[in-house]
C-alpha cells in the first residue's frame, strides 16, 4: 500500500504546488516514511533511464512484490481475484495518467476570472 500511496504523491507533486511544497525532495518523502533511503536510489536510477516522469515506478515495485509473494506461495490468490487486483492497479495508474495529462494544461488567468453568473 505504501508504494501505491508513493505513486499518487509523486503524481500530485507534479501537478499541485501545495503537495510539492510539502514534499519538495526525495528526502522529505523518506522523512514522511513514504520511501526508504534505498528506494530513493532506485527511483533516481529509473528517472535517469527514461525521458519521462517515473511516477509509475512504485506501482511496478508493488506489482513485482505481489507476483513474487504469489509465486513463492506466501499468498494464495485465485485467478479471478488476482485479475481484479491487477485491474485495480491498472485503474490507479490510468487515473494517475489522467491527472498528469490534465496537469500539463495551463489555463490563462482570464479564464479563471470569468463570472459564470452573467
Amino acid at each position: 500500500m505504501r508504494y501505491v500511496n508513493l505513486s499518487i504523491v509523486l503524481v500530485f507533486r507534479l501537478v499541485s504546488t501545495k503537495v510539492h511544497q510539502r514534499f519538495p525532495t526525495f528526502q522529505s518523502l523518506v522523512d514522511a516514511r513514504l520511501m526508504l533511503p534505498h528506494e530513493v536510489q532506485r527511483l533516481i536510477h529509473a528517472e535517469m533511464k527514461t525521458p519521462h516522469e517515473s511516477t509509475w515506478t512504485p506501482m511496478l515495485w508493488a506489482l513485482k512484490l505481489l507476483e513474487r509473494a504469489r509465486s513463492e506461495g506466501k499468498i494464495t490468490i485465485e485467478a479471478p481475484v488476482w485479475s481484479g487486483l491487477i485491474s485495480g492497479f491498472e485503474y490507479l495508474e490510468i487515473n494517475n495518467r489522467k491527472l498528469l495529462q490534465h496537469g500539463w494544461v495551463n489555463f490563462p488567468l482570464a479564464y479563471t476570472q470569468v463570472n459564470q453568473s452573467a
